[in-house]
């Protein structure tokens, strides 16, 4: 009993393990003997990916607790292996199993590369559940894809999933302030507008937002950019801009 308690500690403090799984539905935690099971796993991933991909894949398909599952998805994210990228792709994509599915997504996502935004951006129109739209967006705001949250911003017709785009594109540093301006003066969605001051103030933006607000023409939209500024205490331009409104 005490070398399973043992190999259970290791198994979750392996560094590829470090951080929080997303929490499932039906989710439980690993017994000992599947913790045993993914460390040796993970060591055949290692040695022989061919040899431990039928396995890996025996475990998502099979009865495995959801916490076990979740970790076989975290092995194919190390994994270097054509195979494992595929496969992870392919839950990423299916719905069959949502749960799989929101978490493939998101360690999809989790790699930061340019390749792992198109994936996810392309899956966004084939799907409807709005927790995966959800899912993808915050994969997309985490790995910097502005231009794929921008595309999301302008065509979602659901006013929250669309507010979500444009708040993580605001507050994506990543995103260049030109975008954000030019994305404000072509839309008459306030909702919209209020996510980019919001997100602008976020970053500590004064500048753009001083910009926007001065050739701002509906005076709601104008008096949220200032009470936006006004909260920049230590900011010299916001503070100069005040001034300059009370003159």
């Amino acid at each position: 009993m005490r070398l399973r308690h043992t190999l259970l500690t290791v198994a979750l403090a392996m560094p590829m393990f470090a951080q929080q799984p997303m929490v499932f539905k039906d989710s439980t935690a690993m017994s000992p003997d599947e913790a045993t099971k993914l460390i040796a796993l993970n060591a055949i991933m290692n040695a022989d990916p061919d040899r431990g991909m039928p396995l890996l894949e025996g475990i998502l398909k099979g009865n495995s607790s959801a916490a076990m599952k979740d970790r076989a998805l975290s092995v194919l994210t190390q994994s270097k292996s054509p195979r494992a990228q595929q496969v992870l792709t392919d839950y990423a994509k299916a719905g069959a199993d949502p749960e799989l599915q929101l978490r493939a997504i998101r360690y999809i996502g989790r790699t930061g590369t340019k390749d792992a935004q198109t994936q996810v951006a392309a899956i966004y129109p084939t799907v409807s559940d709005t927790r995966v739209k959800q899912e993808i967006i915050r994969s997309l705001m985490a790995s910097g894809g502005s231009d794929s949250l921008l595309n999301i911003a302008k065509t979602e017709k659901d006013q929250n999933l669309r507010n979500e785009a444009v708040r993580d594109l605001a507050v994506s540093e990543s995103t260049p302030a030109a975008t954000l301006t030019a994305f404000y003066t072509s839309t008459t969605d306030q909702a919209a507008k209020k996510q980019i001051i919001s997100g602008l103030s976020a970053r500590g933006d004064a500048k753009t937002i001083i910009e926007l607000a001065r050739k701002e023409n509906d005076p709601v939209m104008k008096s949220y950019a200032v009470q936006r500024l006004s909260g920049m205490s230590r900011n010299q331009a916001a503070m100069d801009f005040m001034m300059e409104l009370l003159k």
